[in-house]
């Protein structure tokens, strides 16, 4: 009753953030925080009685040590000791100390204001994650629980979108305010609807039950998932249509393989790998609409940097990571301290990288990327070892995979890490990827 109830507080609070243009609107988020942490005080004053295994502990010491870099961005550290830390934040404020006077401590972030509010993030990320994965142990015989929020509000944002375009608009973009930050979403609910259908159809029951309903429920999910994809082809977000195709090509070579790893022919474990990759790239060729195939051909927008553009950006950006390799500029400190280094398109505001390596690298520092990478890391080869033919939670592992491909490949182009609702779900769905 317990997980039920936090899981049900958790996924309105999600959807609260997803229904407020993604959580970017700080005042929006903040009750998304509250109903995050409530969840989790409703799930841990209930503590299963079970020891931690040793990716637990491993989790939780790195979340620990990122969250740690976070808060230590913003304790003030005497001025004396900034020089050894952060050469760069200590220049600045004894330039500012000539016009202030003598500054006696200062913190790490050049913007503390904007660390703040980052670093509360974060720490919804930890407690998020660590949530999840506490979930995901004591609802085991029944995991998939956990994704369905995740593939309903997916679905209504699709909905949504259908609306809007076919209503008139220019495109779909759901309750967002850009449409590559709503078709980071839909990339990411897309696999999980799709591996929830075939895991229904998959079910050995007994030959005294009716099939119908299994049946019915996968062609509803399959529904679901032709819904995301049409509406990522309406969002016109070019990066989103090539990461949906690419999670549907990972779910089927990863699934296929592991399916025939054992025994097998090479011919029977390789064509329909081929079969796969055929289907991906007819799709790829047939599916776009002729706007989505335009917003191909454009080099530039008057929305949003042009591909060129954003290679300046990047290459702009590895000054900054240069400049503060140890302890980063500060979490959402981006924007301001990347002006001394910023020379392309001087009419346009750069508050964000526009791929979320660099900047995460910018604000954390490389230590703090590092930890963040390997926690990546680790979640994505667990999701990796679990889609083996005997693993019960096979075809959940298999969706896992093929979210987490689409929203990091997304991240090489975009911020959608940095979207609130979208980082929440990324968290979300990195936490099912786990091992319990």
């Amino acid at each position: 009753m317990i997980p039920s109830i936090s899981l049900f507080v958790l996924s309105v609070s999600w959807a609260y953030g997803v229904y407020a243009y993604g959580g970017v609107e700080v005042g929006s988020w903040r009750w998304c925080v509250v109903g995050v942490c409530a969840a989790a005080l409703i799930q841990w004053l209930f503590p299963q009685r079970r020891g931690e295994g040793e990716s637990r502990q491993l989790d939780v010491m790195i979340l620990a040590l990122v969250l740690f870099l976070g808060v230590l961005q913003l304790i003030p550290v005497p001025f004396s000791l900034l020089h050894l830390f952060s050469p760069h934040r200590f220049r600045q404020l004894a330039i500012a100390s000539q016009a202030v006077g003598p500054i006696k401590t200062g913190s790490l972030s050049s913007v503390p204001a904007a660390t703040r509010d980052s670093v509360l993030t974060l720490a919804v990320y930890v407690v998020g994650f660590l949530l999840v994965c506490d979930l995901r142990r004591r609802m085991s015989d029944r995991h998939w629980i956990l994704a369905v929020p995740v593939v309903m509000i997916a679905f209504l944002e699709a909905v949504l979108g259908l609306f809007q375009f076919y209503g008139g608009g220019d495109g779909a973009v759901g309750t967002y305010v850009n449409r590559n930050h709503f078709a980071g979403l839909l990339e990411m609910g897309l696999p999980l609807a799709l591996m929830l259908g075939i895991f229904a159809l998959s079910q050995n029951r007994d030959r005294f039950q009716s099939r119908v309903l299994p049946t019915v429920v996968a062609c509803v999910l399959f529904g679901s998932a032709a819904v995301m994809l049409v509406s990522v082809i309406n969002s016109q977000s070019r990066m989103g249509f090539v990461s949906a195709l690419v999670s549907l090509f990972i779910c089927g070579v990863v699934g296929l393989s592991s399916h025939y790893s054992a025994g097998a022919s090479q011919w029977r474990r390789w064509l329909p790998v081929v079969a796969v990759t055929v289907m991906i790239g007819l799709g790829f060729v047939f599916l776009p609409s002729d706007q989505l195939i335009g917003r191909f051909a454009t080099i530039a927008t008057t929305q949003e940097p042009s591909e060129d553009t954003r290679k300046e950006l990047w290459k702009e950006t590895i000054p900054l990571i240069e400049a503060y390799p140890i302890t980063g500029c500060g979490l959402g400190a981006y924007e301001s301290c990347f002006l001394p280094y910023k020379i392309v398109a001087p009419g346009y505001t750069t508050d964000f990288a526009h791929n979320d390596y660099l900047q995460l690298a910018a604000e954390f520092g490389l230590p703090g990327f590092v930890l963040v990478l390997t926690l990546a890391v680790l979640v994505y080869g667990s999701a990796l070892r679990r889609t083996n033919v005997d693993n019960p939670g096979r075809y959940l592992a298999i969706a896992c995979v093929g979210s987490l491909s689409a929203i990091l490949l997304h991240s090489l182009v975009d911020f959608n890490l940095y979207i609130p609702a979208n980082g929440m779900l990324a968290v979300w769905i990195g936490a099912l990827a786990r091992e319990s």
